[in-house]
């Protein structure tokens, strides 16, 4: 199967340093819907749960971190996510129990089939729109999968044709849903629609990022076909570069977490301005972990087991030049390609007597 994967709003491929692996997480194997109860009519709200995965795969420990309404979901939630089982944590082969894992549970009344959307995120306003004064609503159809992914997105009606279709796609096609459950067995959801207002009062804008660090999607998430995703807080500096970022949120725990924070330390946006001067700002920002049956040949092109050394200069300001092939795991491989994405990598320099310095002859795995 042909396979992409999509982090945030662009494609990426596999890229990390090589590390030595004697842990793989749990990943899931059965998690049903829980039930909505009866008394909460037609309310909606959420629940945020911590709990363990024990060694049997079974949840352990679970409780209520937050809840709103405050205790009108808590007792289906717990209810529901004690069912649920994993493939349990291994380490060094042995199963073991993975702690501190956290995940939110979103409720909506049976009539809207009980979706609960894993990775919940306000809309961000079109800029050109927010500039314009534009306001309008977006009523976007999609499936949801055996994964949890959303595809067919389309609009279905829009009070203002072509100024929020893009965005409101895009929101959709980010997010992550629970799927149903089958006879033990995840199934998805056909014939799915949701409904997006775009409104000046509480317009949403991102600064767009002007240099990106490709985040690595784990080796043993790739090979498990793991989805994910981690919420992101992020503080930049007044000169657009990200000066700290907190995972606040992922799913599952323990995966994509070093990923995300890896790659979004390294990132640069646009600067923001208050009386003339740039100054620093804090941002929400959503990776997502997915995958998509297409441009597979584009996208990952190390299968497995493949590896490429390059040897390269650093520069004082953190870029790659003179990259050579060193060694590769066998021939043919796409070392052009390699090397083009460790020199659009921004890496951290040299510092020597607090000065950055230039050095030759670094050298870099890429598998």
């Amino acid at each position: 199967m042909r396979a992409a994967f999509l982090v945030c709003a662009g494609i990426f491929a596999g890229f990390n340093f090589a590390q030595a692996q004697t842990a793989q997480p749990a990943a899931p194997i059965d998690r049903p819907l829980p039930n909505y109860p009866e008394s909460a009519g037609h309310a909606e709200g959420f629940v945020k749960l911590h709990f363990t995965i024990a060694r049997d795969g079974h949840v352990a420990d679970a409780s209520v971190i937050e809840s709103s309404p405050p205790g009108l979901f808590d007792a289906a939630a717990l209810a529901g996510v004690k069912q649920w089982t994993y493939r349990p944590r291994l380490v060094d082969g042995h199963a073991a129990d993975q702690p501190d894992n956290a995940i939110v549970l979103r409720f909506k009344p049976p009539a809207d089939d009980q979706l609960i959307w894993l990775n919940p995120e306000p809309p961000m306003y079109p800029r050109k729109a927010y500039e314009a004064k534009v306001e309008g609503t977006v009523k976007v159809g999609f499936d949801i999968t055996d994964q949890g992914d959303t595809t067919n997105v389309h609009v279905l009606e829009s009070t203002a044709a072509g100024v929020f279709d893009a965005a409101a796609i895009e929101d959709v096609r980010q997010r992550v849903y629970q799927p149903a459950t089958v006879g033990g067995q995840a199934r998805g959801i056909a014939g799915q629609s949701a409904t997006i207002d775009y409104r000046l009062a509480s317009a949403l804008i991102r600064p767009s990022p002007t240099h990106k660090v490709i985040p690595v999607y784990p080796p043993q998430a790739s090979n498990g076909r793991m989805i994910g995703f981690c919420a992101m807080s992020l503080t930049i500096a007044d000169d657009g570069w990200v000066s700290d970022a907190v995972v606040e949120q992922a799913m599952p725990r323990g995966v994509f977490e070093r990923s995300c924070q890896s790659a979004m330390k390294r990132w640069k946006f646009e600067t923001r301005q208050e009386l003339g001067a740039p100054v620093a700002q804090h941002l929400k920002y959503m990776i997502n972990f997915r995958f998509h049956d297409e441009d597979e040949k584009d996208v990952h092109y190390l299968k497995p087991g493949q590896w490429i050394v390059l040897d390269y200069t650093l520069t004082a300001d953190g870029h790659a030049k003179d990259i050579k092939l060193v060694e590769q795991s066998e021939p043919g491989l796409p070392v052009d390609k390699a090397a083009e994405q460790l020199k659009d990598t921004k890496l951290n320099p040299i510092v020597e007597n607090g000065v950055a310095v230039e050095k030759e002859h670094l050298r870099m795995r890429i598998e």
